[in-house]
């Protein structure tokens, strides 16, 4: 970056703001990097100081519209140049995906919808419960298997178990291994109102890291998911009775029509 002041970058970003803000301090943040800062002072107990001179300030903050244009102006004249440069253009494709997504997703696409709920999922839970349960509409497994989850946990809506637990099941039904897994753990540690049944836990456990046609858990997450279904089976007394069961689970591609009720 040439001749660029300092001024211009986030001090908690380290780059430059795509929603400027100016806080008490006189200093330009990116609005969610220091409203971030204030809810988690806030939530340690901790004084409001500013970040730059760790003086006490207040959290009003003042939009900077304009600053946007002006970086942009900036780039036009290459006066900013280098890894901020880089970064900028990283945002501008990102933030070009995410219109483009939520297009399709407000067009009636539930692999978009399930998508936009993953996406702001950490920000906003009653937004990213909106979009699965659209999603689940739209009939999206995926979508279905998140408004699941949100349901028997209240996570962006109030708790509802039954219906949560219809739609997990739904969903590992037809192929979704993070439903699955979710209701293997449930079995296993009695979650949910759920009787602790090791048979039915190593059933979803195997379906959750075996074929599956909707598959939307991490490898670490399917690393997890295997390394609990090798303690159930090791704890298991009888191993004989059960291993023929959970091992067509973790064979079988898809149901088959008929949904194995929990």
């Amino acid at each position: 970056m040439r001749d660029l002041t300092p001024d211009f970058i986030c001090p908690i970003t380290k780059e430059l703001p795509w929603v400027a803000v100016i806080a008490q301090d006189g200093r330009t943040y990116e609005k969610e990097a220091i409203e971030q800062y204030f809810k988690t002072q806030q939530e340690e107990g901790l004084p409001i100081k500013s970040y730059i001179t760790n003086e006490p300030m207040g959290t009003e903050l003042v939009d900077v519209p304009r600053n946007k244009s002006l970086i942009e102006s900036l780039i036009d004249r290459k006066v900013i140049q280098g890894p901020e440069l880089v970064a900028w253009n990283k945002k501008v494709e990102q933030v070009k995906e995410k219109d483009k997504l939520l297009q399709r997703a407000n067009g009636g696409d539930g692999q978009a919808m399930y998508s936009a709920g993953i996406n702001g999922f950490e920000k906003n839970l009653q937004l990213a419960y909106a979009w699965y349960k659209k999603s689940h509409e739209a009939g999206n497994v995926k979508g279905t298997a998140c408004l699941g989850q949100c349901l028997v946990r209240g996570l962006g809506v109030t708790n509802k178990v039954a219906p949560g637990m219809h739609c997990l099941t739904h969903a590992a039904n037809n192929g979704s291994d993070y439903a699955a897994y979710t209701l293997g753990k449930a079995f296993a540690k009695g979650y949910f109102g759920l009787p602790v049944n090791k048979k039915e836990a190593m059933f979803w456990l195997a379906k959750s890291v075996g074929v599956c046609t909707h598959s939307h858990m991490s490898g670490s997450f399917k690393v997890v998911a295997q390394k609990e279904l090798d303690e159930l089976v090791n704890s298991q007394e009888d191993s004989d009775a059960s291993s023929t069961d959970f091992r067509e689970a973790q064979d079988a591609p898809s149901t088959d029509g008929r949904e194995r009720q929990v």
